[in-house]
């Protein structure tokens, strides 16, 4: 993959000047893998390395692929008889590496330990639907997930979702405008302790922007 090729060497044997930004003109289709049978799809992108890229999707069910500096190599799901979709993946480490999704129903989230993928069960607080967006990760007790819920057919909520190395939990996201219709798509968070999340909500009979900001205690 020549945008995640590794800095040539100069002819004393040190790492060659950085290009410019915007310097990558290059860019062009590579050979991707086959998930499944069916529809394939990836959604999400996060690496720790050039040689340690994963990206998240689905086939006929949640689906993860690693760029090992050579190729992309398909990972089987740690729940096959889940139908789903992953959208968002964030890195912590290569042995530290978070998905998120959906099954249509209640939220997914899969933890990578650096040997095998895992299920680990998220906060699902609606009774009518759970799903997750986008996930960031800052250190291994410290990563957000965001998406919507709904406990009643034809109402979103915002959902935000917080591991903090044992376990994940919801943490209260405002009602913008008292409707219960918003739905986070991404999230960002800084060492900072800020953390910030986009969206949408809806007015009358449109979609807004919708940001949504949390800041450490005292900032």
């Amino acid at each position: 993959m020549a945008a995640w090729a590794p800095p040539a060497s100069s002819a004393m044997g040190h790492p060659a000047a950085r290009p410019a930004p915007g310097t990558c003109s290059n860019w062009f289709v590579e050979r991707s893998p086959t998930l499944g049978h069916g529809d394939n799809d990836l959604r999400g992108i996060a690496g720790t390395a050039p040689d340690d890229v994963w990206a998240d999707g689905q086939h006929d069910q949640p689906a993860t692929v690693h760029w090992n500096g050579r190729k992309w190599k398909p990972f089987p799901a740690p729940t096959p008889e889940v139908f789903g979709l992953l959208y968002g993946v964030a890195a912590v480490s290569r042995h530290d590496i978070w998905a998120v999704g959906t099954d249509e129903e209640k939220a997914l989230t899969q933890h990578w330990d650096g040997t095998q993928w895992s299920a680990v069960e998220p906060a699902n607080p609606g009774s009518n639907f759970n799903g997750l967006n986008a996930v960031a990760a800052i250190a291994a007790d410290e990563v957000w997930a965001v998406g919507a819920f709904s406990k009643r057919p034809h109402s979103l909520q915002a959902l935000i979702e917080h591991w903090d190395g044992a376990g994940w939990t919801t943490i209260r996201a405002p009602d913008e405008g008292g409707k219960h219709r918003e739905v986070l798509r991404g999230v960002a968070a800084f060492p900072d302790g800020d953390v910030v999340a986009v969206g949408q909500h809806r007015v009358g009979a449109e979609w807004k922007t919708l940001v949504e900001r949390c800041t450490p205690p005292g900032a």
